[in-house]
């Protein structure tokens, strides 16, 4: 009190902070909008909503988010084709896209680093157009390690409910719901948002490695990267700003570790038991979903059963490191996948 005496005092003080306009009130945190707000971005109207931009992400507004998860989570605008993705911090420290990426490539249309994740070029024309499968066939895509290659197979949503029921789908491969009329996909994908996770669970576009790193060519990445990421592709359709995650050999447990999907899995899925393999992967805040793969022979397979994304990290000049999952005979982990394969894309933060 201003009473007290001066003088040496020994024991326990204890501080209390209020508000100092509303003793009830806590402060106020700083969400993932409010650090744009903050920075003095702006918002753009699209229809009859407003959004930030995914391209005005900065270290700083990363940094200076303090809501994680779920509770902090904002819709950002991608100006190059105005759809609109949910974003949030983790608790890794990084902010990520929480939404798959929905981006459709055109020969006649150059992605310029002006919008896109384009650091060692101007600008990249795809040699290839995705795939328009809204019609439920896929033609066009081919099995090639170093062309960029992608479909896009329309509005589907992954339902994620049961999350952990027995795989169904087993017996033919996964549930292709771009091919199949049965009804087994049913279970798993829906043509309108599912209650659950809404817009989180759009299945978005499928890419090879080669149109994830918005390259023609990426037969000079042939050597295992995950040992210095530093010789990663600089380059990734992920918005001006955003990229893809990396894949390496450090610890996951270690606070910064370059093992970015390993990283989330140690961080939220780390207490999965034999009946609940990857509910922290699927459930808030990440939303991943078990989309499968594509390929020019089989078209697209596990769906419904496995989840696959693409990192920037190298394996060999045939395979990239990804995280997979599934539902059925292992949890989450780090594994490489032949690079010809369509499957999502996540960006992260730079």
């Amino acid at each position: 009190s201003p009473t007290q005496p001066a003088g040496s005092y020994v024991g326990k003080v204890r501080y209390t902070m209020v508000h100092p306009n509303d003793a009830a009130a806590p402060l106020a945190r700083i969400t993932l909008s409010d650090a744009y707000e903050k920075t003095g971005k702006t918002k753009v109207t699209v229809g009859s909503s407003s959004y930030y931009k995914l391209q005005d992400m900065t270290p700083e507004i990363c940094n200076m988010t303090e809501v994680l998860d779920e509770p902090g989570q904002t819709q950002l605008l991608d100006i190059r084709d105005n759809k609109v993705y949910w974003a949030t911090k983790l608790q890794d420290g990084h902010c990520w896209m929480t939404q798959n990426l929905d981006l459709d490539l055109s020969i006649s249309a150059a992605l310029t680093n002006e919008t896109s994740d384009l650091n060692t070029v101007a600008s990249w024309t795809p040699v290839n157009n995705t795939v328009d499968a809204t019609s439920g066939a896929i033609s066009g895509y081919t099995d090639n390690n170093n062309v960029p290659n992608s479909v896009n197979p329309g509005d589907w949503y992954w339902k994620n409910e049961p999350f952990y029921s027995s795989l169904i789908c087993d017996t033919h491969r996964g549930c292709d719901y771009l091919i199949k009329s049965d009804a087994t996909y049913a279970n798993y994908f829906s043509q309108t948002p599912y209650a659950i996770n809404g817009t989180h669970g759009h299945v978005g576009n499928y890419y090879n490695w080669s149109a994830a790193v918005a390259s023609n060519d990426t037969s000079n990445y042939a050597s295992d990267t995950s040992t210095n990421i530093v010789n990663n592709p600089q380059n990734s359709i992920c918005p001006k700003n955003w990229r893809l995650p990396t894949v390496s050999n450090e610890d996951p447990s270690m606070d910064g570790s370059t093992n970015e999907f390993g990283r989330l899995s140690y961080l939220y899925d780390s207490n999965y038991t034999t009946d609940d393999f990857d509910k922290g992967l699927v459930t808030a805040p990440l939303y991943f979903i078990r989309s499968g793969a594509i390929n020019a022979v089989s078209a697209l397979h596990y769906a419904g059963a496995t989840g696959f994304y693409w990192s920037s990290s190298v394996e060999s000049n045939a395979r990239v490191y990804i995280s997979v999952f599934n539902s059925y005979n292992y949890t989450d982990k780090v594994a490489p996948l032949n690079r010809i394969y369509g499957i999502p894309v996540r960006c992260i933060a730079r």
